[in-house]
Order: structure tokens, then sequence, then C-alpha cells
């Protein structure tokens, strides 16, 4: 029987307490500062990933230029890895240690796609839990900043 994270947790704290103490207030800022990040930069990712592989398609015309659809290609290559490292990395800001298990599905044709809707799903989920508007591309940075300055205590800063 698979438990949801909150049950587990109270669960694991009724056994044995002190074991599944809260975190502080800063350090629950911290990681809902970093799912925010993490999120806004794979949506960006996918986004550059599908305007490089329309172009790459549009340059494999007949008689294109062979150089063009190696650059296009070699971009789309990057933005890959780049929205594995940052859905890792987003992955175990929502849930820690459930990295390694999402870059293997990153790693599965059409299984990664739908591991990203899903990582997107929780991510949303929790950020407007927090009491963050999502939008498209995920939160703006200066909705970001505005809500990091509502909930911090003064002089209190978040790494970048």
């Amino acid at each position: 029987m698979v438990f949801e994270h909150k049950r587990w947790d109270l669960l694991m704290s009724n056994l044995r307490p002190g074991l599944s103490d809260p975190p502080s207030q800063a350090a629950d800022h911290e990681r809902i500062v970093g799912i925010a990040r993490n999120q806004r930069m794979i949506l960006l990712v996918l986004l550059a990933y599908l305007v490089a592989a329309w172009l790459a398609s549009a340059a494999a015309s007949p008689g294109a230029d062979t150089g063009a659809q190696f650059a296009f290609g070699l971009v789309a290559l990057c933005t890959v890895i780049a929205s594995l490292v940052f859905a890792v990395r987003m992955a175990n800001a929502l849930r820690p240690g459930t990295g390694v298990l999402y870059a293997v599905l990153l790693l599965v044709p059409l299984v990664n796609f739908i591991t990203l809707l899903v990582l997107n799903g929780r991510a949303t989920r929790e950020l407007k839990a927090a009491g963050l508007n999502v939008g498209f591309l995920g939160v703006t940075s200066s909705e970001l900043d505005a809500w990091t300055s509502r909930r911090l205590p003064q002089g209190r800063v978040i790494r970048p």
C-alpha cells in the first residue's frame, strides 16, 4: 500500500517522536523557492527544445545545409540534458531522495514526457499551496521576490 507523503510523516512521527520533525520556516522557504526556480527553468528549456526541434525539422528540407541541421540538433540535445538536470533538482526539492528515480524515468522515451507532466503537476500544487501564482511558464521572478519578502523575517536572505 502506498502512503501519501503527509500520511507517512504523521505515521512516522507517531511511531518515533522527533524522527520526522517539520522543517524550519526558512528551510521550507528555500525549498519552495528551489521548486519555483527549477520549474521555471524546466519550462523555459522545454520551450527552447520545441523551437530547436521545429527549426531542425524546417532545416531538413531537401538541399538544406547539414551544418544547420547539426547545430539545431545539438541545441535540442543540450536542452534535453538541461531539462534532466533541472528536473532532478526539482524532484529532490519536492521529495528528497527521488531525483535518481526521476533521472532514470527521464531517460526512457515517451515516459520522460509523462514524467515531466507529473513532476510539473506536483510542483504546481506545492507552489499554489504555498500561496504563489503559477502561470504558463511557472512563477515569475517578481512574484517569487514579493512572496519571499512577505514570508521571510527581515534580514533573512535566500541564496540564489
